[in-house]
């Protein structure tokens, strides 16, 4: 989920022996913080300790492109037919959701050999 200031929200669980979460409490109490604030902030600064990570991302391969483009038109197929017999009805999600799906594909022809 996103927030209007462009941050993500990632609902999690925390699992902590007794001795640590007495800690975690403590400093909340003397911080006088909420926990998502102060759990944030202690993330953020460990993760800006941390050497520059390059993530490669893996192409997939060929013919699992090719069953992909053939499973996402029959999907766009779908929803245009849902489209047009919702007519004028029709709510703008669906009208969004077909617009980036016609965008994913043309992204992924242009990406074929």
């Amino acid at each position: 989920m996103t927030t209007s200031e462009g941050l993500f929200t990632i609902p999690t669980r925390i699992f902590l022996a007794t001795e640590h979460r007495r800690k975690l409490e403590a400093l909340v109490m003397r911080e006088g913080v909420d926990l998502p604030d102060l759990l944030t902030e202690l993330l953020v600064n460990y993760l800006d300790d941390m050497p520059e990570i390059e993530i490669a991302v893996a192409e997939p391969p060929r013919q699992n492109v090719e069953a992909e483009l053939k499973q996402r038109r029959a999907e766009l197929r779908r929803l245009r037919t849902r489209l047009s017999a919702e007519g004028p009805q029709a709510p703008q999600w669906l009208k969004s959701y077909i617009a980036d799906l016609e965008g994913e594909i043309a992204r992924m022809e242009g990406s074929r050999p």
